[in-house]
């Protein structure tokens, strides 16, 4: 009606552990998931990635090296709206923002850093929060090769623009609390 198109599975749905037979994910653990998201979204070290990159002004790149983009704000979102059905969903698309903050920038710079720290709180919280329920489960490997080989090809995408960036991040020059956050 709207013309606007509707996810109707989850990408953890079509790529999943294989012999992996997960639970249905609860209204009462999608709540306790959203909980834990919402504290992650509150703390300061990880507002790199509530929301949204600003692939439209600030780096119109992003999407040449980043096929799907999340952000903490879309994981809130999907668990509000019931989009997950299995824990191991949620756990995928807070582990595609450290995949996606992994290929986009520089190893050992300060958001690939803060990406792995994200995923390690959101596994220990949500794994307290689950207690004796669903635990996720999913564990994606590093993508550390494809990495560098999409960092190689940003840049050069990046050199034949006469962009001086290599599109790596750098700090955030406004409070971190503002609209231009980065994941």
């Amino acid at each position: 009606a709207d013309g606007a198109q509707r996810e109707l599975v989850s990408p953890w749905e079509l790529v999943h552990d294989a012999g992996a037979d997960p639970q249905e994910l609860r209204p009462a653990q999608a709540r306790r998931l959203a909980q834990v998201v919402d504290g992650l979204r509150s703390n300061p070290e990880f507002a790199w990635f509530v929301g949204n990159v600003d692939y439209v002004h600030a780096y119109p790149n992003y999407l040449l090296n980043i096929a799907y983009p999340m952000c903490l704000d879309t994981v809130r979102a999907r668990l509000a709206s019931g989009f997950y059905r299995h824990a191991g969903a949620v756990l995928f698309d807070v582990e595609l923002i450290r995949e996606n903050a992994d290929i986009f920038n520089d190893p050992g710079t300060v958001v690939p850093i803060a990406a792995q720290e994200l995923v390690a709180q959101y596994r220990a919280q949500a794994e307290a929060r689950l207690g004796g329920d669903e635990k996720p489960t999913r564990k994606r490997k590093p993508a550390a090769a494809a990495s560098a080989a999409r960092r190689s090809a940003r840049r050069r995408v990046d050199a034949s623009s006469g962009s001086s960036s290599d599109g790596a991040f750098s700090e955030p020059e406004s409070d971190p609390e503002s609209d231009d956050l980065y994941s």
